[in-house]
Formats: C-alpha cells, sequence, structure tokens
C-alpha cells in the first residue's frame, strides 16, 4: 500500500512538470513549416516574353527572377493569433512577407533578339494602325528599296522627317515612301495645318515585300474644323494665283517645275521654312564646296522636303577687291535652280546666302545605279 502510495505521488508530480512545461513553451519552437526546392531549372522565355521586355523596357535574365519567400512559423503564427476574422478565414493577402514578384531588371545574356528583331518579327503586307490617339509612336516593319504607301484618315497628310536618303510622295491622305538605306527612319505625319494632330511611325526596313500601313488617327471635332479651314485657304489662294495668270495673258505660262521652284524658294530667301518642309543642321551629306568659287563657302544649313533639298550656302568675300557671285558657279547634274540672297556684287568682307535647290530622286536613282568593273584591271 505504501509502495502504490509513492507511485502515485512520483506520477502526479511528472504530470504537473510536464504541464509546467507545456505551459511555458512556445508552439512555434516545434512547428516547422516543410518546405522544399520543387524546380531549380529556369523557366524558358518566349519570343513573346522578349518582345514585352523590350517595349516596355525591361531587360530579361533568369538569373535573377524573384522566387517565392517563405514565411517564418513564428511570424506565421503570431500573424494568426492577431488577425484571425470573425469567420475563421484567412487568405495570401492578410500576410505582408508574401509579396508579389517583381520583374526582373537584367538582360538575359546571349538570346540574339534586339529591338529591331522584334520589330522586324511583326511583319505582315498589310499594317493595320487604328484608333491612334494624337502623339502615338509606333515602330513598323517596311521594305526597303520599294515603295511603301501609307495611307491615313488625314483629308491633306502633311510629313517630317530628317532622312536625306528616303523619297516621299504626298497625295491627299496618302503617302509613298521608299527607304533607301537599311536605317529606321522616324515619319512624323499629321493633318496639314493641324500639328497637334501628329503621329510619329518609326519605319524599320527589311528585305520584304511593300508593306501597305493603314493609320487611322482619332481626331477631335476642333481638328477636324481647323484643318477644313486651312484647306479652304489653301484653294483660295491658288484660285486667285491662277486668275491672276488668266487675266494677264501672261505670254510665258510658267510651267509646273518652275512654279515648284518658286514655292520652295521664295519663303527660304523670306527666312522661312517652305510648307511640308523641315530644317536641319545636319550637312554631313552635303557637298563640301558646292560651287566653283574662290572665296570662303561654307553649307550651314539644309531644308529637307519630299523630293527636294535645299542647301543654305554662307559665301563671303576673303579677298580685297569686290568679288561677283554667279548661280552658273553652283550647278550640278541634280540642282534644280541656284539663288542669291540680296546681292551677287560683294564688296571684301561681305557675305551674302545662297540657296541651291537639289533633287532627291535623282540623287538616290545616282546612288542605287549598279556599277561595272574595269576591264583594264
Amino acid at each position: 500500500m505504501k509502495m502504490k502510495s509513492i507511485l502515485l505521488a512520483i506520477g502526479c508530480a511528472s504530470s504537473a512538470f510536464t504541464f509546467a512545461n507545456d505551459a511555458t513553451e512556445n508552439p512555434s519552437d516545434t512547428f516547422k513549416l516543410p518546405t522544399e526546392v520543387v524546380n531549380e531549372q529556369p523557366i524558358p522565355v518566349t519570343k513573346q516574353a522578349i518582345f514585352e521586355a523590350a517595349k516596355n523596357g525591361i531587360k530579361l535574365d533568369s538569373r535573377s527572377e524573384p522566387v517565392m519567400k517563405t514565411v517564418s512559423p513564428q511570424d506565421e503564427i503570431n500573424q494568426i493569433a492577431d488577425n484571425v476574422k470573425p469567420n475563421g478565414m484567412m487568405n495570401e493577402a492578410d500576410f505582408n512577407q508574401y509579396q508579389q514578384p517583381q520583374t526582373a531588371q537584367s538582360i538575359r545574356s546571349g538570346n540574339g533578339y534586339s529591338f529591331l528583331d522584334i520589330v522586324k518579327s511583326k511583319y505582315k503586307p498589310t499594317q493595320n494602325l487604328s484608333n491612334l490617339e494624337p502623339g502615338a509612336n509606333i515602330a513598323v516593319p517596311v521594305a526597303v528599296g520599294l515603295t511603301n504607301p501609307i495611307i491615313t484618315n488625314f483629308k491633306m497628310v502633311a510629313a517630317r522627317t530628317h532622312d536625306e536618303e528616303s523619297v516621299i510622295e504626298l497625295e491627299d491622305g496618302r503617302l509613298y515612301i521608299t527607304l533607301n538605306s537599311l536605317k529606321p527612319v522616324a515619319l512624323m505625319l499629321f493633318e496639314e495645318g493641324v500639328p497637334e494632330s501628329m503621329i510619329n511611325l518609326t519605319l524599320v526596313p527589311m528585305e520584304a515585300m511593300p508593306v501597305v500601313v493603314n493609320v487611322d488617327v482619332n481626331l477631335s471635332k476642333t481638328m477636324q474644323y481647323k484643318g477644313a479651314n486651312h484647306r479652304a485657304e489653301i484653294k483660295e489662294q491658288e484660285a486667285l494665283a491662277e486668275a491672276s495668270l488668266t487675266e494677264g495673258h501672261v505670254a510665258n505660262v510658267e510651267t509646273d517645275r518652275v512654279a515648284r521652284i518658286k514655292q520652295i524658294l521664295k519663303p527660304v530667301g523670306k527666312g522661312e521654312i517652305p510648307q511640308g518642309f523641315s530644317l536641319s543642321h545636319d550637312v554631313s551629306k552635303a557637298m563640301h564646296q558646292p560651287c566653283g568659287l574662290t572665296i570662303s563657302q561654307q553649307v550651314l544649313q539644309r531644308i529637307v522636303g519630299p523630293r527636294e533639298v535645299v542647301d543654305v550656302v554662307r559665301v563671303q568675300n576673303t579677298t580685297t577687291r569686290p568679288y561677283t557671285v554667279r548661280e552658273q558657279m553652283c550647278e550640278s547634274r541634280d540642282v534644280m535652280a541656284v539663288a542669291i540672297y540680296n546681292k551677287s556684287l560683294l564688296q571684301p568682307g561681305e557675305a551674302t546666302e545662297v540657296y541651291i535647290l537639289r533633287d532627291k530622286l535623282r540623287q538616290s536613282i545616282v546612288n542605287t545605279n549598279s556599277k561595272r568593273p574595269r576591264v583594264i584591271n
């Protein structure tokens, strides 16, 4: 009997000691969240993923792709104890430690794709660009060396570009462009007289069939009204010019070529930029000394249009006696016309401007002619 009492006392003391330990022990010390690596291989990157990354200015690298975070057991238990909802349910959003994966910011080396390659991969014989807002900027693959028509919803399309090798023709709302090099060309299009309707097309040339680009820009009522007024003013000016020629019975009727030359050089002489032209200070492709003069000459500006280029040459008399500048001194095969700003007789130290109007189309034909090897070699 005494032995049973001793065993019972020992058992009670052991139970009390175990209960005391359980009361002081933190459950998180024994709870472990099982984790294991499921797949160590990098996620394969598709061509579409590369395109989307390049479009958004993001570079991909599987080595820096984010991994899933594991919350420590104690933090998870404390979070549950502090944020239990009335319905007893919790979800991932209740844990701040669970973060959305961040997009990687480095490049996967050696994938062989560039931005131009991605644009070229979107080649189609017909490109439909619809519901564009003014200010849109889009890259389009087109054919090199062939004429690519761009059909817009503008009533009278205007174009601006600083590329001197491309040949551009405008007809109402249509534009025909021939790219003569493999360099991308930035082409800004807008309704004539409404510059706020401008969009930018980056044309990426490639060896393929010509591309028909259909462009539809959302024009506000104000833009449409402004464009209609501008077209009405142009028609009125043309009607007045035609009436003056008819009433005056001019014997020597101006040809279209002469009228075109005057239309370009007259604003240039006034210090303005002709309609449909843009000013460029890049004179790297201009002739170093375009005129046969013995005094100082330098091409300082180029006024680039769809089919013509105007070289603005500064001529200064660096001699000690008067010098006469003649238009014939600046003529060459691709020159359509030459004009002198205010006077051709320059006193010592005086300077003037000479305008040389060149035909871009003839220049491109000369550049694309095939060469024949010499038989004497």
